[in-house]
């Protein structure tokens, strides 16, 4: 146990690798999990903690504030290094993104646009989005391919062309249904 000797408000906790991350309004601490203390710590400001996001190799946080403007946080320099701005319509929206370790690509699925961007904030290739909102984008257990979700449907599509891949209405599981969000189990089956 821990306990917070400042005043902050952690919005939300995550795993990175072997480390915990707790993500505030003002900061993001990376904490070791066998001393329970900050090890790390980077002044990334977010009004939106689920947009807030390592990519795969620590290198990068990304975040999409409620003004719309997408900001990628070098750690190595402790500063954001490009900003640009997206298009959602409203504040509610959690605005997960993914960075590609890889490619050095951010995917931003905003209200409009499935959306992939260089790190210095050039528009690469862009998709049309079939309903009003865009949630999250999640990577796949193959490397070629990410998960979206905009409410009325979960995608599995491919990086190269953001078209070809799997599209299951939200409907299909609960008439009722809104898929906003996703999270992928890589299993020896494939991803469920």
């Amino acid at each position: 146990k821990q306990k917070n000797t400042s005043y902050e408000w952690y919005n939300r906790v995550d795993k990175f690798g072997s480390a915990i991350v707790t993500v505030s309004d003002k900061k993001v601490n990376v904490w070791r999990t066998d001393i329970l203390d900050v090890v790390d710590s980077y002044k990334v400001e977010s009004d939106n903690s689920s947009s807030v996001r390592f990519d795969a190799t620590g290198r990068y946080i990304t975040t999409i504030n409620k003004d719309n403007i997408v900001r990628i946080f070098d750690t190595k320099t402790r500063s954001v290094s490009t900003s640009f701005p997206v298009n959602y319509r409203g504040e509610k929206s959690q605005r997960k993104n993914y960075f590609d370790p890889i490619a050095k690509e951010l995917y931003v699925f905003d209200d409009y646009y499935l959306k992939v961007f260089s790190l210095n904030g050039k528009l690469l290739r862009s998709f049309p989005n079939s309903s009003l909102n865009g949630y999250s984008v999640e990577p796949s257990g193959h490397l070629g391919y990410i998960y979206v979700t905009n409410g009325q449907s979960i995608m599995k599509l491919a990086k190269s062309d953001l078209k070809s891949g799997l599209k299951v209405e939200a409907s299909s599981f609960n008439r009722n249904a809104w898929a906003m969000s996703t999270k992928y189990v890589n299993t020896l089956s494939g991803d469920n």
